[in-house]
């Protein structure tokens, strides 16, 4: 289990920060989009043929707001759907630890009352578990919340100044939020190692108490 939480976390952690950086390059998209609407409209009469002539000045000015918005799109695009995937695959790596640590401490508080072993094992099981669930459940609420506000500053409403205003706390959440769920996943990976420890205990325990019993221990 430590390896395959280890594979997840590390998959996971990677999203992250592929997408923590992807978003530092988006800066200014926002601008990009309204001075690109806005020199659209300026020569908006020149298109429909009323017989306004185009500025060649915003005509340049066009292409170039077209070339850079185009590019800051097609980067917007790429970093809204590795953030999605980084927030589903942080949620299923901290849903998957709280999974094992149910799963684990009902397993020993059966083995330990059916073959009457040392309570400080299982009570060493529900410390693990207990220490654990708030980290886990902080992963999921920090990735919740880079995506509440990245899906406030998000700029598809582009055209409007409100969605700027969140940008910065967005990038901010990202940056804490990245390193916030890092560290979970580092405290949930030590706690899983030592989880595993636990388990060897009982189950050596498990296979003295058979043997003293002459029951066969094999397998």
């Amino acid at each position: 289990m430590t390896r395959i939480f280890f594979g997840l976390a590390l998959f996971a952690a990677l999203l992250v920060v592929t997408d923590l950086l992807l978003g530092h390059t988006l800066f200014g998209y926002g601008q990009t989009a309204r001075q690109y609407a806005t020199v659209l409209q300026k020569l908006e009469p020149a298109r429909r043929g009323d017989g306004s002539q185009a500025e060649p000045s915003l005509v340049k000015q066009r292409d170039e707001l077209r070339t850079r918005f185009l590019a800051q799109q097609q980067r917007m695009v790429l970093h809204f759907w590795v953030g999605i995937g980084a927030v589903l695959v942080t949620l299923l790596v901290n849903s998957v630890c709280i999974t094992y640590f149910i799963g684990t401490h009902r397993w020993c508080r059966e083995v330990v009352e059916t073959y009457e072993l040392d309570p400080t094992l299982l009570a060493s099981s529900y410390s693990l578990k207990r220490r654990t669930f708030p980290w886990s459940f902080a992963g999921i609420l920090t990735a919740i919340a880079i995506a509440s506000f990245g899906a406030a500053a998000d700029p598809a409403g582009y055209l409007r100044n409100e969605a700027d205003k969140w940008v910065w706390p967005h990038y901010g959440c990202s940056l804490v939020g990245t390193g916030v769920i890092i560290g979970c996943f580092g405290v949930q990976l030590m706690n899983i190692s030592a989880n595993y420890k636990v388990i060897c205990s009982v189950l050596a325990r498990v296979k003295q108490v058979r043997q003293a019993s002459g029951l066969n221990v094999s397998g």
